[in-house]
């Protein structure tokens, strides 16, 4: 099986010549590319695996394994995830992962630091424009709260400002 996979899909979710066309480009420079009918269903379970976990890491210092494990750390990254999905839905997303199996595979990973906490530990600017902003702003188009993702990105910012801080 080839490590390297990309996932491309058209904003009408339709399997276009131009989508195959850019698959075959890609698998004949050695990437695996994969045609999809719903690639916003799979953004949006990127999304959620991300926003649940890596501002987390950043306030906690936690690997994934520790962010999965059956705790607190767990019960918040379930608080997100919950959320973040209700804004997923919001926008005609499916995601089809059930909770049980987004927890084992998180689990799974291992000892992995995520990106965010990577590169708070390297002090480099956290990427939670991308990776929580966003998602906030999403969810206030449809007026959800968001009370634990909203909290949460705050802290990780806190954290990462404090740092930048410390740097100069």
């Amino acid at each position: 099986r080839n490590p390297h996979l990309i996932m491309f899909g058209e904003p009408d979710n339709s399997m276009s010549p131009r989508l195959l066309d850019l698959c075959d480009a890609v698998a004949a420079g050695g990437i695996e590319a994969r045609p999809l009918e719903r690639i916003r269903d799979k953004l949006w379970t990127k999304i959620i695996a991300n926003t649940s976990t890596n501002p987390l890491s950043v306030i906690t210092g936690a690997t994934l394994e520790e962010l999965y494990r059956p705790g607190e750390l767990q019960d918040t990254v379930i608080a997100i995830k919950r959320e973040v999905l209700l804004v997923a839905a919001s926008y005609g997303a499916r995601v089809e992962i059930d909770p049980l199996t987004f927890l084992e595979l998180g689990a799974s990973m291992g000892a992995i630091r995520t990106s965010m906490l990577q590169d708070y530990d390297k002090g480099r600017p956290l990427e939670l424009a991308a990776i929580g902003d966003s998602v906030l702003e999403l969810a206030a188009r449809f007026h959800l709260p968001m009370p634990v993702t909203r909290k949460i990105i705050a802290l990780a910012r806190f954290r990462g400002e404090q740092r930048c801080n410390a740097k100069h």
